[in-house]
């Protein structure tokens, strides 16, 4: 749940182990509209907020899904080299690599949405 500035609010117990959460937001929410008033609006900043931080998340998300990625190509590379006995590659690089991979995506995937 947000709050009216857009911050996140954890519900306590609002989870599959305690309700059966669909039927207990649908309540939440039924309730919640039927006191918030007929001149309610809904705020432009919480929005701008909520829509920030999704965006972040999507964006770390997205690096570490690449990084990950590029853990199993550089073993794989790194395992191919060892049989063609190409000294091209140090195990190193199954280290270093997802972590310049996560850096590149990360910090595009932040350009790419104008850093919001």
């Amino acid at each position: 749940m947000y709050g009216h500035d857009g911050r996140r609010i954890r519900l306590m117990y609002v989870d599959d182990n305690n309700v059966a959460v669909e039927r207990e937001i649908a309540a939440l929410r039924a309730a919640w509209e039927g006191l918030r008033g007929a001149d309610w609006a809904p705020g432009a900043e919480a929005d701008r907020r909520i829509a920030r931080k999704s965006t972040r998340e999507g964006s770390v998300v997205t690096a570490m899904s690449w990084a990950l990625i590029s853990v199993l190509a550089a073993t794989l590379l790194f395992i191919a080299l060892l049989f063609t006995e190409d000294s091209a590659m140090s195990p190193e690089w199954i280290l270093i690599t997802p972590v310049v991979t996560f850096f590149v995506v990360w910090i595009g995937s932040r350009l790419r949405n104008g850093s919001r």
